[in-house]
């Protein structure tokens, strides 16, 4: 990241993880382990790699006297997020069950 910058890393790094998770949709049952694991496993190392320098750019402006507390936050903040996205799944999914399961009951 010294090297190329925060922007210019997380821009190409953004670019090569969407394709990697795009390459994740084609794999199916019959792909060969041996393709399935160094797609994985460069689909995981990419995604590190922006959540990383994410983490590390949100510290950028802090100064040092307040790194503690930006800290403390930024995880609460993040557990906060993790919660609430499982609970925005679980809505979401019930609500897709109940439209389905609807479009089920008409036919």
């Amino acid at each position: 990241m010294r090297r190329f910058g925060f922007r210019q890393v997380l821009i190409v790094n953004g670019l090569l993880t969407a394709a990697s998770m795009a390459a994740c949709t084609l794999l199916t049952p019959h792909t060969p382990h041996l393709l399935i694991v160094p797609v994985l496993f460069i689909s995981g190392a990419f995604r590190s790699m922006q959540f990383t320098s994410l983490s590390a750019l949100q510290f950028a402006d802090v100064p040092p006297e307040y790194m503690t507390g930006a800290s403390t936050l930024a995880s609460m903040v993040s557990q906060l997020m993790m919660g609430m996205s499982a609970a925005f799944a679980a809505f979401a999914l019930n609500i897709s069950a109940q439209i389905v399961s609807g479009h089920q009951a008409r036919k």
